[in-house]
């Protein structure tokens, strides 16, 4: 799947994001992608490319539907020369490792520009979201059964985070209060934690 700047995109909810930029992981210089909530308070995230493209969906603008509808209705005759606007290209990003700064600066292409700084203090970088990027990040269910009551006893659980962390394994939780939906979550990754115990030990 390409995936641009700018792009929109939906969760498992319907939930809308646009894509700002791609970035490689300074742990482990893996692929992710940088969106931002277009609900909410608006906030920064990054996630994995591959569980990026297993929770989130394209939206199709209203542009790439009329150019659908052209390519499938208009006939070009074989002389005619096609005038078509230069593609941009993304080149992939750089990330430079300081050797005695912790500070980790992704330089894109000029179609994508951001900025990852350990010390800036915006809401992307709150305990909570690291939080749950680390919920995001591991593939241990003992782990993420840990974050999560970690978060319900710090007070850093909200619908918006159950939501994307229901997404990011593939469950659905339903409305309600959020004492509510915080056991749901608790109890559907306990049972996914029992069950990868069992397998292993099998």
């Amino acid at each position: 799947m390409s995936i641009r700047p700018f792009d929109k995109y939906k969760d498992k909810n319907g939930n809308p994001y646009q894509v700002i930029a791609t970035a490689i992981s300074f742990t482990t210089e893996s692929e992710e992608i940088v969106v931002q909530q277009l609900y909410g308070g608006y906030v920064n995230i990054s996630i994995p490319k591959d569980k990026f493209e297993r929770i989130f969906t394209r939206v199709e603008s209203e542009e790439d539907s009329r150019t659908a509808a052209s390519d499938n209705n208009t006939m070009v005759p074989e002389k005619r020369t096609a005038i078509n606007k230069p593609i941009e290209t993304v080149k992939k990003p750089t990330v430079i490792k300081p050797a005695s700064s912790p500070e980790v600066v992704v330089r894109p292409s000029p179609a994508t520009i951001t900025t990852v700084n350990d010390s800036d203090e915006d809401t992307e970088k709150t305990p909570a979201v690291r939080d749950m990027l680390a919920f995001l990040d591991t593939d241990d269910f003992d782990e993420k059964y840990m974050i999560i009551e970690h978060m319900a006893q710090n007070d850093e659980l909200n619908d918006t985070f159950i939501d994307n962390m229901a997404a990011s394994i593939d469950i659905v939780i339903d409305d309600g209060p959020l004492d509510g939906r915080i056991k749901e979550l608790l109890k559907c990754v306990g049972t996914r934690k029992h069950f990868e115990g069992t397998r292993l030990r099998d």
